[in-house]
This record gives structure tokens, C-alpha cells and sequence, in this order.
């Protein structure tokens, strides 16, 4: 199979998913969206196949960004579970790394009326290192989203300009104009100090799994409280973490230069990646029969 194959892109129609094809194919999350009018989008990934974990709050945080952007939906909720449910079942491998755009018009740029594609590759396999030692992070106190209810792409285009991804930079957590760290580029962000699992309310994406998260914490019997970790806290914390749909959690043993806790991966975080995994693919369903 040509690895070009593996990289493909949809037009979201009311009839259902219709290929797009485009020579050469470009990076499909990052140089394809400098090519046309950025809108909003949401991401996910497929467990099994083409079953995404929690669709029905990723279809919420579209609405809401639908309704933030003053845009009009391109798509009923029926027509686009059975356009992204198309678009799964035709991709040849699994699990899949899926991300749904919205445009404010049709995106004839890349030959088409539809003001909704979808773009798919297989799910990244991330590095032992990742999960072996953890991940040191940096603080950015220049990216912000400018509407945190939704994401952006244009946010999304801006953030690609940050080194990232590498084991000293692995990923930049925002920063506000008071020292509190929001959450990182592409995560959400949660730290403990004690029994307490911090997140933070306000100035962030409201997170499908951070949402999750605080629930299987609940039942594993610590406190979740909904306050922000300050910069001056970080000698403080005991474990933190970046959580998003598509890697699930990852552990963070530094940031900004700071060693958090033991400097590796830490007990409880490592038990909510486990238990986040196991609940997510045993929830996880197809959007459309």
C-alpha cells in the first residue's frame, strides 16, 4: 500500500463521505489548512473499528463553536455521523487519527463545495520515551486561543510554529498574564499536589477527556478541585500530566526547567492513563450503524 494511501481527505457531503483527491497530497493537519480559510474542527481517534470514544460531546463543543463563530451548520447531526462513519469504514488500516473541519464557505481550494472535510491518518504511534520517562514541557505566555470554547484552526496553524514534539520540548503549556498555566498547545493540562487533582476552569478548551479524567479520579478517591496551578507552583506538584483525545495521557516529569515529583512518571497519573484507556475503548462506538 503507497503511504500516500494513508493519508486521505474527504468531502462531508448530505449524501456522505466523497474522497478527495489531491497531487501531491499535502500534510493533512497542518500545510493543508494554509491552502484554504480556516474554520473550526474537532479530533478524535478510532478504537477498534471506526468507533470514536465520546462523540456526542465532541458534536457539543462543534455546536458551541458553530454558535461562538456565527457560522451556519453545513451539515444535520444525522448527515454528518454517517459522512464520518463513511470516511472510517473506507480507510484501509486502524486505529485511525481523524479530524473534522468546518469552513465558513465551501472549500474550493481543494476542489470542492463542501464546507465540511475530514482528513484521516493512521493514529501516531508515540515514541517508549514518551511513556517510559515522561515528557518535559516548556511555558508560552505569546500562543492563547482566542476562542477557547472551540478550536480553531487558525490556532491550530499558529501553535505549528512552536517547537514541540522532542524530548526537551515535548510540548508548550500556555501561560495567562497572571503566572496560571492554562493548558498546553494540542492538551489539556492537570497536575496533584497531595490528594488534590488540579484543572483549570476558565481560559481553556473545554476537554473531552480531562472531563473523564476527573471522573475516573473521583472514583479512584482523589480530590478534584477546578483551580489553576500557578508557575510559582511547580516545585510544589507531585505529578502532572497532558491529557487529549487522540494520545490519551501522558505523563510530565518536567517543566519549564522545574523536576516535578521523582522526575519519572508517576504512580497515580500511570493508573488514570490505564484506567482512562480501558474505559474509553470499552465506551467507544460507531457514530452512525
Amino acid at each position: 500500500m503507497e503511504s500516500g494511501d494513508l493519508q486521505r481527505l474527504y468531502a462531508l457531503h448530505p449524501s456522505g463521505a466523497e474522497r478527495i483527491h489531491l497531487d501531491p497530497i499535502p500534510d493533512p493537519f497542518y500545510s493543508l489548512y494554509k491552502r484554504v480559510e480556516p474554520g473550526i474542527y474537532e479530533a478524535a481517534r478510532t478504537y477498534g473499528k471506526g468507533r470514536i470514544f465520546a462523540y456526542e460531546a465532541h458534536e457539543r463543543r462543534l455546536e458551541n463553536g458553530i454558535a461562538a463563530m456565527g457560522y451556519e451548520p453545513a451539515l444535520t447531526d444525522m448527515e454528518l455521523r454517517q459522512a464520518l462513519q463513511q470516511a472510517m469504514d473506507d480507510f484501509p488500516v486502524s486505529p485511525i487519527k481523524l479530524r473534522w473541519d468546518l469552513g465558513p464557505k465551501p472549500f474550493t481550494e481543494i476542489g470542492t463545495d463542501a464546507r465540511m472535510i475530514a482528513t484521516l491518518v493512521p493514529r501516531p504511534v508515540l515514541p517508549d520515551w514518551v511513556y517510559e520517562d515522561g515528557v518535559t514541557l516548556s511555558l508560552n505566555t505569546d500562543l492563547r486561543r482566542l476562542t477557547p470554547v472551540t478550536k480553531g484552526a487558525a490556532f491550530a496553524i499558529e501553535r505549528n510554529r512552536v517547537p514541540y514534539g522532542t524530548r526537551d520540548h515535548y510540548e508548550p503549556v500556555m501561560v495567562d498574564e497572571k503566572g496560571y498555566l492554562l493548558e498546553g498547545v494540542m492538551s489539556n493540562f492537570g497536575a496533584l499536589i497531595g490528594n488534590r487533582l488540579h484543572t483549570n476552569p476558565e481560559g481553556v478548551l473545554p476537554g473531552v477527556t480531562i472531563r473523564t479524567i476527573m471522573q475516573l479520579a473521583r472514583k479512584s478517591g482523589l480530590e478534584v478541585v477546578r483551580e489553576p496551578i500557578h508557575r510559582d507552583q511547580l516545585a510544589d506538584l507531585d505529578e502532572a500530566f497532558l491529557c487529549s483525545a487522540v494520545r490519551g495521557i501522558v505523563s510530565a516529569v518536567r517543566i519549564d526547567g522545574q523536576v516535578i515529583g521523582a522526575g519519572l512518571p508517576g504512580p497515580r497519573v500511570q493508573a488514570l492513563a490505564a484506567a482512562y484507556s480501558e474505559y474509553a475503548d470499552s465506551h467507544a462506538q460507531r457514530v452512525y450503524p
